[in-house]
């Protein structure tokens, strides 16, 4: 019995020291966790921040000052200069205790820190007997103090007793107590803020500091009355925290992810005038675009250097993007500049940048106009504008030399066919241009109207430019056309463009578009030999997106569940993917042309002579099912289907001239075809491919249903030279006249000369030295 009462006692000792040994081990780990520090490291020219909010908080010397605000923007690093200050404190004579403004009640505002200093209190064996009483009363009171009552005339008199006893309470501790006020500009309620800054009128003493985090322009935005002669009652004193040039912000976030500077160096733009926007990686694309406007010389003579404010925040959450991003990149295949510009500006100009893109089908000029202001008000052009003029009056003589009897003036600049006689009228005219500068044009002769536009370049060389948008362009890199090969310009906008469409519909791990979900599900199912197992794989996907979406989806009642497949391919995939989806389609349709197919055909960026040419097959073996409207979409888009032949009378006829549209498109054929016919025995197969056209032609024709128009229009003669064009050069060369033939085919497969320019390409490989 003895024995039992021995080991009894030698368990409650041993629990009482397990007991002990954990709130030993609690009392260490909490004191090592108060001083921990942070690896991150603070700006070296934020040091004096952090030695300022030290002082204060260590030096008793400033009689009545208790309270100092820490005034800037959200983002731009206050609470982390706060906590590298806390980090350097003797754990020993400080108690911290943070306040997160946001996320109290303001009923709980004096309730929640009076509890955290009574921990504080009860920790360092400061105890009163009346304690509970005391809080529970002075609660009471302070209520009454905001909100009024029955007994408010006599609890202003208590609050205040209250407050005294509780302040002899707190300065019996041998320690200073640290409150933080963190985001009370974010609050957005002004009887809270009073509260908060209540509180600080009334714990404003020698063993209590304050730091107040805030912006005083929010603070503003919530109420006026919250200016600095009002605040100052409560903060006394206030510092601005130093701010960090945008260059070093870049670097250093650019370090900590491993990332390439040389990536990123043209951004440095915003920040230094010196500094060369176009990094070693990028030389070959300035030396390809040499803009008469050079975007480089614009943005530093037009955007204020240091306007521009980017908190460190802003800078860590762009940089954390782009490295997510660029992990994805050798599956997207977007160029660098082009994912970091969008990234950036995303995140940094989100007003100006992001907010305009979404939903939108506009181009990149029409969403992002660079406007020009000029001394006559009059004017109203737009640097588009200008490069466009700037560009007709440099074909001014190949203009007036090349007026065609039929149709008048017109030449393609800037890839716009621009009319310059009065048949035809609109935004394709040089009166439009004409009118934009302020000039009438009534009656004019064609050359009268190049000198007044050359007279005007003379005239108005001295505007400004509009930033709203000048930066975006400068980052993309977006070219202007003079000075500059058109098709290498329009290969530049294209990039720019189909990378801003794609990015915008992507996502991380987190967020995914409908469009992204459905094309990381389907591309697999594309890559598969069998058609039929593309098809059922897509009607499963389609089942599950479209029926247990829960409201995510790209399929909506009334839009063919193809065509919505196809945007998705369009936007995120590759041409082969688009083109494996067309033949899913048309295997769907059981091997006809269906409304479908054609939609999905016109909208997808496959450009190759082998798919216009079986679409054409398919018509003359009448193996189509469309619709009347699908028939004037063929129509209005001809140039999609006559692979080989440049169509130049309008490309968007009116419904009432359709028959007149195609009939001229066959007039056209034939004089390129009597101009060819000398080269039909050497190349066979230009033949049949002017054959095939006239025929597809006359099916679309009969199947408008032969109604009468009395106008017929002539068509247009062309002289289309083949000395630019470099594989020409190569085939020339050639010794076997049967393979420079094969050669000529070959490219005029791919689109590189056409029907037009076959004769002189021809001519030209063939002609002796």
């Amino acid at each position: 019995m003895k024995r039992i009462n021995n080991w009894n006692t030698y368990l409650i000792v041993g629990i009482i020291g397990i007991y002990f040994l954990i709130l030993i081990v609690i009392k260490i780990y909490k004191k090592t966790e108060n001083i921990e520090k942070s690896d991150e490291k603070l700006y070296k020219n934020r040091e004096k921040d952090k030695e300022f909010v030290l002082n204060f908080l260590t030096n008793n010397d400033n009689k009545n000052i208790y309270t100092l605000g820490i005034d800037s923007e959200y983002g731009t690093g206050k609470t982390f200069i706060v906590e590298k200050a806390i980090e350097e404190l003797d754990y020993k004579k400080f108690e911290i205790i943070k306040i997160r403004c946001m996320l109290l009640e303001k009923e709980e505002i004096y309730s929640y820190i009076l509890k955290k200093i009574r921990k504080i209190l009860s920790k360092n064996s400061i105890f009163t007997v009346s304690f509970e009483k005391l809080s529970n009363t002075f609660l009471k009171t302070i209520d009454n103090k905001f909100f009024g009552g029955i007994s408010e005339l006599l609890s202003q008199n208590i609050v205040i007793d209250e407050i005294e006893y509780f302040k002899e309470v707190i300065e019996k501790l041998n320690k200073t107590i640290i409150l933080v006020f963190d985001d009370i500009d974010r609050v957005n309620d002004t009887e809270k803020i009073e509260r908060i800054l209540s509180f600080i009128s009334d714990f404003s003493i020698k063993n209590i500091k304050i730091l107040v985090l805030f912006n005083s322009q929010n603070l503003k935005n919530i109420n006026e009355k919250y200016n600095r002669n009002y605040l100052e009652k409560y903060i006394p004193v206030t510092r601005k925290i130093t701010n960090i040039p945008f260059i070093e912000l870049l670097k250093k976030e650019i370090t900590s992810n491993n990332l390439n500077e040389e990536d990123f160096k043209f951004l440095y733009i915003i920040e230094k005038k010196d500094i060369y926007i176009y990094p070693k990686e990028y030389q070959k694309m300035r030396d390809v675009f040499q803009f008469n406007y050079d975007f480089e010389i614009l943005v530093k003579g037009e955007i204020e250097i240091g306007s521009l404010e980017f908190s460190p925040r802003m800078i860590k959450n762009f940089i954390e993007e782009v490295s997510n991003f660029l992990k994805l990149n050798s599956e997207w295949k977007i160029e660098k500049r082009l994912l970091i510009a969008y990234v950036f500006l995303k995140n940094l100009y989100y007003d100006e940048f992001y907010e305009k893109i979404e939903n939108t089908s506009k181009s990149f000029v029409e969403i992002f106009p660079i406007k020009l202001n000029f001394e006559n008000k009059d004017i109203n052009l737009t640097l588009e504008d200008l490069d466009l003029l700037e560009n007709i009056v440099k074909n001014k003589s190949n203009i007036l030399s090349n007026e065609n009897k039929y149709y008048g003036n017109y030449k393609d600049i800037n890839d716009k066919r621009i009319f310059f006689d009065d048949n035809f009228f609109g935004n394709s005219h040089i009166n439009y241009y004409l009118n934009k500068i302020g000039e009438k044009s009534n009656n004019l002769l064609i050359e009268e109207k190049l000198d007044i536009i050359e007279q005007f370049l003379k005239n108005n060389e001295n505007y400004s430019v509009e930033t709203e948008n000048l930066l975006i362009y400068t980052l993309f890199n977006y070219p202007l056309y003079l000075d500059n090969k058109d098709y290498k310009v329009k290969e530049r906008i294209d990039k720019i463009e189909k990378a801003i469409k794609k990015l915008t519909y992507l996502g991380n791990k987190e967020y995914l578009s409908a469009k992204e979900k459905f094309y990381r599900k389907f591309k697999e199912s594309l890559k598969k030999e069998h058609i039929e197992e593309i098809r059922n794989d897509f009607d499963k996907i389609f089942n599950e997106f479209y029926h247990d979406s829960n409201g995510n989806t790209l399929f909506y009642l009334g839009i063919p569940p193809g065509i919505s497949a196809m945007e998705a391919v369009i936007i995120l995939g590759t041409i082969e993917e688009q083109e494996r989806f067309l033949d899913m389609i048309l295997y769907d349709d059981k091997d006809k042309i269906s409304n479908v197919y054609i939609e999905a055909f016109l909208k997808s960026d496959i450009k190759k002579s082998e798919l216009s040419d079986k679409i054409i097959e398919y018509f003359l073996k009448d193996k189509i099912k469309i619709s009347k409207d699908t028939l004037y979409k063929i129509i209005e888009n001809m140039e999609r289907f006559l692979f080989h032949f440049h169509i130049y009378n309008n490309r968007n006829p009116l419904k009432k001239f359709y028959k007149e549209y195609l009939e001229n498109l066959k007039i056209q054929l034939e004089i390129s075809k009597n101009n060819n016919s000398e080269i039909f025995k050497e190349l066979n197969f230009i033949e049949k491919v002017y054959n095939k056209y006239f025929d597809f032609i006359d099916k679309l024709l009969e199947m408008l249903n032969d109604n009468k128009l009395n106008i017929v229009n002539r068509g247009i003669e062309t002289n289309i030279s083949t000395k630019t064009i470099k594989p020409i050069e190569k085939i020339k060369n050639e010794d076997d006249e049967k393979l420079k033939n094969e050669k000529l085919e070959e490219i005029f497969n791919m689109g590189i000369i056409n029907l037009q320019s076959i004769r002189e390409a021809y001519k030209e490989v063939n002609e002796k030295d």
